[in-house]
């Protein structure tokens, strides 16, 4: 929530909504006529109070909305000026201090005292979620072993100046609780409420970076120095990782976390737990037993997960450790790491693959064994898609050679049927000829028949019936003998015609681009072949390419 002022005219009320914060709302109660909206979780204060408002709450780093800045921007100039607040100092004491005076006099003894100083300390209650906003957190120093908290002091960093310190962290460390830093600010005591905090102002950058960072590059330059830092980097993590290893704390929430990721895939993953310690003075030896088991069972494994769930910087202090990241190195198990959050790393990050969190982990171990099934399912496919390819091209060539087949018996009926055609014509030229010749001679017979009398005429009718009976067999005989030679040849076309050869159980042996093979030797040198049937085709092996 932004520290706002702002304004409803009809109301008549100012409205102020800031994030929780003694000292802001120590102020808003010194206001008079304020009240708190539980509601809404604002102040209203009547807009009668608007110069006093603006006065006190503009040092805080309150912001107007749109709407009350045009407001301000119109009536400032009509508006009284806000009281000046009476200087505490100038209280007569007469029975003791009051609480300004005892509030203000620390608050300038703070100041003369301190000015700037620098604080070391660890970060405790910081909100990463708005990076934009102030940031008002604790500043904690704690016991030797880190576990409780022996002192405390608020501490706040305005906007800007968050903004410029986190762009001068390196990439690997963020502002977040449990990091130790070593911060420049100023001492300051609000007087009103009494509260005691400290403005940052500045970081220590190479403070930040610290020790641990050292110590971690001084162990990889030892590794690089042995050839043992890239070993288990540049190891292939396997196809199908589905038998894994994992070292953490047994029902830990990094444990859950993974475990949920593998189950919620529905992909039978194949999990052997460890229990290991992830922090603390026993870390780095109970690491160091479970990677030495992990080696002695190589065989039974596909890969290896170390993980672990959150918690502060100094606690990835074990995973520094020299020991340790030789013997992820010459683990025969490909190794990956899900010790960090955000920006943290330690030794383990670089000499494995590193996965930031425990989900992230089982998300590459599922996105792995995904990939390997699609590739899978991708190769059938293709497969099947060069089957379709190759049935339909053998279709298709059928279909040509049936057509061809159909299209060349065709045009052999249509020639046959034009020669009988042109058989038929000539046989009728010739006998219309004939009759022509024979009425001719007919004619001169009944002229000679009419010149030599009666007498001849009985002759003439004898030769007339004759000549008719002649024409009558040769006209006969000629359509007798074309119809012969018609039936012959069609008996030919039929006997020709591939079909009724196939029909008779015979076979057309074919080779694979559909040519007509009438070569034994060279049947024997194809590695396959096809017999057409009367019911289909058949691709067969001859003999001799089968004993090859």
């Amino acid at each position: 929530m932004n520290r706002l002022i702002d304004l409803d005219l009809r109301a008549g009320t100012i409205w102020l909504s800031c994030p929780w914060d003694p000292q802001a709302v120590g102020t808003i109660k010194t206001i008079p006529g304020r009240e708190y909206d539980a509601p809404t979780k604002r102040w209203s204060v009547p807009l009668a109070e608007v110069a006093l408002v603006i006065h006190r709450l503009e040092p805080l780093h309150f912001r107007f909305t749109p709407r009350m800045r045009d407001w301000w921007a119109e009536n400032r100039d009509e508006l009284p000026t806000a009281p000046p607040a009476p200087d505490p100092l100038e209280v007569d004491p007469a029975d003791g201090y009051t609480v300004s005076r005892l509030n203000e006099e620390a608050r300038r003894a703070l100041t003369a005292h301190f000015g700037e100083v620098w604080i070391v300390a660890e970060i405790d209650g910081f909100d990463r979620n708005k990076p934009d906003n102030h940031a008002y957190f604790e500043l904690v120093e704690r016991t030797a072993g880190g576990a409780e908290a022996i002192a405390r002091v608020r501490a706040v960093m305005f906007a800007a100046t968050r903004r410029r310190i986190e762009q001068e962290l390196p990439g690997d460390i963020a502002l977040r609780d449990g990091l130790r830093v070593r911060f420049r600010g100023k001492v300051e005591l609000y007087a009103p409420s009494g509260s005691y905090q400290l403005v940052i102002e500045a970081i220590d950058v190479e403070w930040a970076i610290g020790s641990r960072r050292r110590k971690r590059d001084e162990v990889l330059e030892k590794l690089r120095a042995e050839g043992l830092a890239d070993l288990n980097v540049a190891r292939p993590l396997p196809l199908l990782p589905l038998r894994v290893g994992l070292i953490t704390a047994a029902h830990s929430e990094a444990y859950n976390d993974f475990v949920h990721e593998l189950e919620r895939s529905g992909i039978g993953f194949h999990l052997t737990v460890c229990d290991a310690r992830m922090q603390g003075r026993d870390a780095e030896a109970s690491v160091l037993s479970a990677l030495t088991w992990f080696a002695q069972a190589s065989a039974r494994f596909d890969v290896l997960v170390v993980t672990r769930g959150g918690g502060s910087q100094g606690d990835l202090s074990s995973f520094d450790s020299l020991a340790i990241g030789r013997a992820v190195c010459e683990l025969p198990i490909k190794v990956i790491a899900g010790i960090g959050h955000h920006r943290d790393q330690s030794v383990l990050d670089f000499v494995a693959t590193s996965e930031k969190t425990p989900t992230a982990a089982a998300q590459a171990l599922v996105a792995q064994v995904q990939r390997a099934i699609s590739r899978v399912d991708d190769a059938g496919r293709a497969a099947a898609h060069a089957s379709r390819r190759v049935l339909d091209a053998s279709t298709r060539r059928v279909s040509e050679a049936t057509t061809t087949c159909e299209r060349a018996v065709n045009r052999r009926l249509n020639a046959a049927s034009r020669r009988i055609d042109q058989a038929a014509s000539a046989c009728a030229r010739s006998t219309t000829l004939r009759l022509v010749a024979a009425s001719r001679h007919v004619d001169r017979a009944s002229v000679r028949v009419a010149e030599r009398g009666a007498k001849s005429l009985e002759l003439a009718g004898q030769r007339v019936q004759m000549a008719w009976q002649s024409i009558d067999r040769a006209v006969t005989g000629s359509f007798r003998q074309r119809d012969l030679q018609l039936s012959h040849v069609e008996a030919k076309l039929r006997l020709a015609d591939p079909r009724r050869v196939i029909e008779r159980g015979y076979a057309i042996v074919r080779d694979g681009e559909g040519r007509v093979v009438t070569d034994a030797a060279a049947l024997r040198e194809m590695e396959s072949a096809r017999l057409e049937m009367r019911d289909g085709m058949v691709e067969v092996i001859p003999v001799e390419s089968t004993h090859e």
